[in-house]
Protein backbone atom coordinates (compact mmCIF):
# COMPACT_ATOMS: atom_id res chain seq x y z
CA UNK A 1 0.00 0.00 0.00
CA UNK A 2 1.31 3.53 -0.96
CA UNK A 3 0.86 6.02 1.23
CA UNK A 4 0.64 8.94 -0.81
CA UNK A 5 -0.82 7.92 -3.79
CA UNK A 6 -2.36 10.54 -6.35
CA UNK A 7 -0.62 13.43 -3.93
CA UNK A 8 1.29 16.30 -5.56
CA UNK A 9 3.86 17.32 -2.86
CA UNK A 10 5.76 20.56 -2.70
CA UNK A 11 9.12 19.98 -1.22
CA UNK A 12 11.12 23.50 0.01
CA UNK A 13 14.69 22.46 0.87
CA UNK A 14 14.42 19.69 -1.13
CA UNK A 15 18.49 19.34 -1.20
CA UNK A 16 19.08 19.55 2.10
CA UNK A 17 19.63 16.36 4.22
CA UNK A 18 15.81 16.38 5.58
CA UNK A 19 14.47 17.29 2.39
CA UNK A 20 16.07 14.93 0.13
CA UNK A 21 15.03 12.37 2.17
CA UNK A 22 11.91 13.20 2.36
CA UNK A 23 11.63 13.66 -1.15
CA UNK A 24 12.87 10.17 -1.41
CA UNK A 25 10.24 8.86 1.02
CA UNK A 26 7.47 10.95 -0.62
CA UNK A 27 7.81 8.79 -3.92
CA UNK A 28 8.40 5.79 -2.35
CA UNK A 29 4.77 6.00 -1.18
CA UNK A 30 3.68 6.66 -5.07
CA UNK A 31 3.39 11.13 -4.61
CA UNK A 32 4.42 13.15 -7.14
CA UNK A 33 6.93 15.83 -6.06
CA UNK A 34 7.83 19.43 -6.79
CA UNK A 35 11.67 19.61 -5.54
CA UNK A 36 12.03 23.05 -4.40
CA UNK A 37 15.86 24.24 -4.31
CA UNK A 38 17.20 28.32 -4.31
CA UNK A 39 21.16 28.08 -5.07
CA UNK A 40 21.72 23.78 -5.28
CA UNK A 41 20.63 23.99 -9.03
CA UNK A 42 22.81 20.91 -9.64
CA UNK A 43 21.46 18.77 -7.43
CA UNK A 44 18.01 19.35 -7.69
CA UNK A 45 18.71 18.55 -11.63
CA UNK A 46 20.46 15.23 -10.48
CA UNK A 47 17.89 14.46 -7.75
CA UNK A 48 15.01 15.35 -10.17
CA UNK A 49 16.35 12.73 -12.60
CA UNK A 50 16.89 9.98 -10.55
CA UNK A 51 13.08 10.37 -8.56
CA UNK A 52 11.52 11.50 -12.26
CA UNK A 53 10.10 14.13 -10.24
CA UNK A 54 9.97 18.60 -10.86
CA UNK A 55 12.00 20.90 -9.96
CA UNK A 56 11.35 24.12 -9.08
CA UNK A 57 13.71 27.44 -8.00
CA UNK A 58 12.44 28.83 -4.67
CA UNK A 59 13.57 31.59 -2.63
CA UNK A 60 12.37 31.63 0.17
CA UNK A 61 14.03 35.07 1.08
CA UNK A 62 12.28 37.05 -2.01
CA UNK A 63 8.90 37.24 -1.56
CA UNK A 64 8.16 39.46 -4.83
CA UNK A 65 10.06 36.77 -6.64
CA UNK A 66 8.46 33.90 -4.39
CA UNK A 67 5.46 35.48 -6.12
CA UNK A 68 6.09 35.33 -9.74
CA UNK A 69 7.27 31.67 -9.51
CA UNK A 70 3.75 31.16 -8.38
CA UNK A 71 2.22 33.05 -11.16
CA UNK A 72 4.16 31.69 -13.84
CA UNK A 73 3.64 27.66 -12.60
CA UNK A 74 0.21 28.34 -12.00
CA UNK A 75 -0.98 25.34 -13.74
CA UNK A 76 1.33 23.17 -11.97
CA UNK A 77 1.37 24.45 -8.12
CA UNK A 78 -3.06 24.79 -8.03
CA UNK A 79 -2.57 21.06 -8.27
CA UNK A 80 -0.68 20.98 -4.95
CA UNK A 81 -1.83 18.31 -2.39
CA UNK A 82 0.79 18.90 0.05
CA UNK A 83 3.31 21.12 1.29
CA UNK A 84 6.56 20.29 3.25
CA UNK A 85 9.34 23.24 4.33
CA UNK A 86 11.88 21.73 5.07
CA UNK A 87 14.29 24.92 4.15
CA UNK A 88 16.25 27.13 6.67
CA UNK A 89 19.53 27.94 7.74
CA UNK A 90 21.13 28.59 11.15
CA UNK A 91 23.81 31.01 11.42
CA UNK A 92 25.69 30.39 14.79
CA UNK A 93 27.30 32.31 17.24
CA UNK A 94 26.60 35.13 20.24
CA UNK A 95 23.83 37.51 19.05
CA UNK A 96 26.32 40.20 19.27
CA UNK A 97 29.04 38.49 17.16
CA UNK A 98 26.08 38.84 14.15
CA UNK A 99 25.86 41.68 12.02
CA UNK A 100 21.88 42.58 10.79
CA UNK A 101 22.24 40.51 7.80
CA UNK A 102 22.63 37.56 9.07
CA UNK A 103 19.91 38.12 11.64
CA UNK A 104 17.42 39.19 8.60
CA UNK A 105 18.51 35.94 6.47
CA UNK A 106 17.85 33.72 9.21
CA UNK A 107 14.63 35.23 10.28
CA UNK A 108 13.48 35.74 6.31
CA UNK A 109 14.65 31.87 5.46
CA UNK A 110 13.50 30.07 8.47
CA UNK A 111 10.16 32.53 9.35
CA UNK A 112 8.94 35.13 6.66
CA UNK A 113 9.37 33.02 3.88
CA UNK A 114 7.69 29.96 5.13
CA UNK A 115 4.87 31.92 5.74
CA UNK A 116 4.70 33.11 2.65
CA UNK A 117 4.93 30.35 0.78
CA UNK A 118 2.09 28.71 2.72
CA UNK A 119 -0.23 31.70 1.63
CA UNK A 120 0.74 31.06 -1.58
CA UNK A 121 0.24 27.41 -1.38
CA UNK A 122 -3.11 26.94 0.14
CA UNK A 123 -4.45 29.51 -2.06
CA UNK A 124 -5.63 26.35 -3.96
CA UNK A 125 -5.68 24.38 -1.12
CA UNK A 126 -8.73 26.01 0.42
CA UNK A 127 -10.92 26.09 -3.51
CA UNK A 128 -10.65 22.53 -3.05
CA UNK A 129 -11.09 22.31 0.36
CA UNK A 130 -8.01 19.42 1.25
CA UNK A 131 -4.73 19.56 1.47
CA UNK A 132 -1.39 18.70 4.16
CA UNK A 133 1.25 21.70 5.19
CA UNK A 134 3.95 20.66 7.17
CA UNK A 135 6.67 22.80 8.81
CA UNK A 136 10.20 21.62 10.03
CA UNK A 137 10.27 23.53 13.32
CA UNK A 138 13.44 22.75 15.58
CA UNK A 139 13.83 20.84 19.13
CA UNK A 140 15.76 24.36 19.60
CA UNK A 141 12.22 25.95 19.89
CA UNK A 142 11.95 24.43 23.75
CA UNK A 143 15.51 23.54 24.64
CA UNK A 144 17.99 26.28 24.40
CA UNK A 145 21.67 26.69 23.31
CA UNK A 146 24.26 29.18 23.39
CA UNK A 147 24.51 30.56 20.14
CA UNK A 148 21.42 29.83 18.70
CA UNK A 149 18.91 32.64 19.50
CA UNK A 150 18.25 33.59 16.73
CA UNK A 151 17.70 30.49 15.10
CA UNK A 152 15.93 29.70 18.12
CA UNK A 153 13.45 32.61 18.28
CA UNK A 154 12.54 31.88 14.42
CA UNK A 155 11.29 28.31 14.99
CA UNK A 156 9.36 29.19 18.23
CA UNK A 157 7.92 31.51 16.02
CA UNK A 158 6.98 28.97 13.54
CA UNK A 159 5.64 26.59 16.32
CA UNK A 160 2.95 29.48 16.80
CA UNK A 161 2.55 30.58 13.06
CA UNK A 162 1.36 26.62 12.75
CA UNK A 163 -1.18 26.53 15.41
CA UNK A 164 -2.85 29.78 14.59
CA UNK A 165 -3.20 28.46 10.80
CA UNK A 166 -3.98 25.08 11.71
CA UNK A 167 -7.38 26.51 13.79
CA UNK A 168 -7.90 29.39 10.72
CA UNK A 169 -8.22 26.38 8.24
CA UNK A 170 -9.15 23.25 9.20
CA UNK A 171 -13.21 23.92 8.63
CA UNK A 172 -11.53 24.17 4.89
CA UNK A 173 -10.06 20.67 5.15
CA UNK A 174 -6.58 21.61 5.31
CA UNK A 175 -4.40 20.06 8.07
CA UNK A 176 -1.20 22.00 9.19
CA UNK A 177 1.16 20.64 11.19
CA UNK A 178 5.10 21.00 12.68
CA UNK A 179 8.24 18.42 12.91
CA UNK A 180 10.51 18.94 15.89
CA UNK A 181 13.63 17.22 14.76
CA UNK A 182 16.09 16.53 17.35
CA UNK A 183 20.11 16.61 16.41
CA UNK A 184 19.83 15.24 12.64
CA UNK A 185 23.35 14.63 10.95
CA UNK A 186 23.48 16.95 8.37
CA UNK A 187 25.95 19.80 7.16
CA UNK A 188 23.93 22.14 9.14
CA UNK A 189 24.86 20.58 12.63
CA UNK A 190 27.96 19.64 11.62
CA UNK A 191 28.97 23.55 10.97
CA UNK A 192 27.39 24.53 14.20
CA UNK A 193 29.29 21.87 15.94
CA UNK A 194 32.34 23.01 14.73
CA UNK A 195 31.61 26.65 15.89
CA UNK A 196 29.60 25.73 19.23
CA UNK A 197 32.28 23.36 20.12
CA UNK A 198 28.78 21.52 21.14
CA UNK A 199 28.04 18.16 20.93
CA UNK A 200 24.31 17.35 20.91
CA UNK A 201 24.05 13.96 20.73
CA UNK A 202 25.41 13.90 24.77
CA UNK A 203 21.82 15.12 25.63
CA UNK A 204 19.79 12.53 23.73
CA UNK A 205 18.39 10.21 25.95
CA UNK A 206 19.24 7.98 22.66
CA UNK A 207 22.43 8.58 22.44
CA UNK A 208 22.95 9.45 18.95
CA UNK A 209 21.54 12.11 16.49
CA UNK A 210 18.50 11.36 14.51
CA UNK A 211 18.56 10.13 10.64
CA UNK A 212 17.13 12.26 8.14
CA UNK A 213 15.47 9.16 7.06
CA UNK A 214 13.35 8.93 10.79
CA UNK A 215 12.19 12.45 10.18
CA UNK A 216 11.25 11.79 6.55
CA UNK A 217 8.81 8.87 7.97
CA UNK A 218 7.29 11.19 10.57
CA UNK A 219 6.68 13.85 7.54
CA UNK A 220 4.95 10.72 5.62
CA UNK A 221 2.79 10.34 7.63
CA UNK A 222 1.56 13.27 8.20
CA UNK A 223 0.99 14.16 5.19
CA UNK A 224 -0.97 10.87 4.40
CA UNK A 225 -4.91 10.58 4.76
CA UNK A 226 -3.38 8.13 8.12
CA UNK A 227 -3.26 11.50 9.87
CA UNK A 228 -6.82 12.77 8.22
CA UNK A 229 -8.00 13.88 12.34
CA UNK A 230 -4.42 15.19 13.19
CA UNK A 231 -3.94 19.23 12.90
CA UNK A 232 -2.15 22.09 14.79
CA UNK A 233 0.88 19.35 16.52
CA UNK A 234 4.35 20.22 16.81
CA UNK A 235 5.70 16.14 16.65
CA UNK A 236 9.25 15.65 18.14
CA UNK A 237 11.25 13.19 16.41
CA UNK A 238 13.83 13.42 18.47
CA UNK A 239 15.11 10.49 20.45
CA UNK A 240 13.76 11.55 23.33
CA UNK A 241 16.07 14.89 23.40
CA UNK A 242 13.13 16.95 24.98
CA UNK A 243 12.91 15.04 27.94
CA UNK A 244 15.49 16.05 29.69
Amino acid sequence: MTLLRDKLILIAGATGAIGEAIARQCVIQGAQVILGYNKAQEKAQALQNELHAQSLKLDLSNNQELEQTFNEHKAMLDNVTGLVNASGINVSGPLMSLDGAAVERQINANLTGAIQLTRLTSKSMIRKRQGSIIHMGSVSAHRMIRGHSVYSATKAGLEGFTKALAAELAKRGIRVNTILPGPVMSEMLKNSMETTGDNPAERVPMQRLITPDEVAHATVFLLSDNASAITGVCLPVDGGYLLW
